[in-house]
C-alpha cells in the first residue's frame, strides 16, 4: 500500500528550535511507516513554506497545487494524506479560514479530476496541532 504524505514543513520535519530537519526516526511520516510496517510505503512529500493559496515571498514557487500532480503521476497511490494550510495563515497573506478551506477544497477537486477514470485514492486531511509562535517564528 502506498501512502503519500503531502504537506509543508510539519510534514517535511523542520525543527522549530534550530530550523534543521528532524532525523527520519523523528518525522511523523517516517514514524507512520515504521508503525505500519512491511507492506506499506510512506512517501514523504513535505516542503517547508508550502502553501495552498499564495506563493510565499522570498521562497520561490511553493504553491501546493503545482507540486502535487508529479507525485500523482509517479506513484500508484492508495492514500493521500494532506497537511497544508498552516503557512496560509501567515499575517502577510491576510486569508480567512474560509479562504484556506476553499483552496483545500480546490486541491481535493483537482485530485478527483486527476483520477476521473481511475480508482481514487482515499484522501485524508490532517490538521497540525496548535501553533505556538515563539522565537524567530513569532513574527
Amino acid at each position: 500500500m502506498n501512502i503519500l504524505c503531502f504537506g509543508d514543513s510539519n510534514t517535511y520535519g523542520i525543527s522549530p528550535v534550530d530550523g534543521k530537519r528532524f532525523a527520519a526516526d523523528e518525522r511523523w511520516p517516517s514514524l507512520l511507516g515504521i508503525k505500519l510496517g512491511a507492506g506499506y510505503q510512506v512517501i514523504e512529500a513535505g516542503q517547508p513554506n508550502r502553501t495552498l493559496v499564495n506563493d510565499p515571498p522570498f521562497s520561490g514557487d511553493k504553491l501546493g497545487i503545482k507540486y502535487l500532480e508529479p507525485y500523482l503521476a509517479a506513484y500508484h497511490l492508495d492514500v493521500i494524506v494532506i497537511q497544508l494550510g498552516t503557512n496560509d495563515l501567515k499575517r502577510r497573506f491576510a486569508l480567512s479560514a474560509a479562504d484556506i478551506a476553499k483552496a483545500l477544497e480546490a486541491l481535493i477537486l483537482d485530485i478527483k479530476n486527476y483520477y476521473l477514470h481511475r480508482e481514487l485514492p482515499k484522501i485524508m486531511i490532517l490538521s497540525p496541532p496548535a501553533v505556538y509562535e515563539v522565537g524567530a517564528y513569532q513574527s
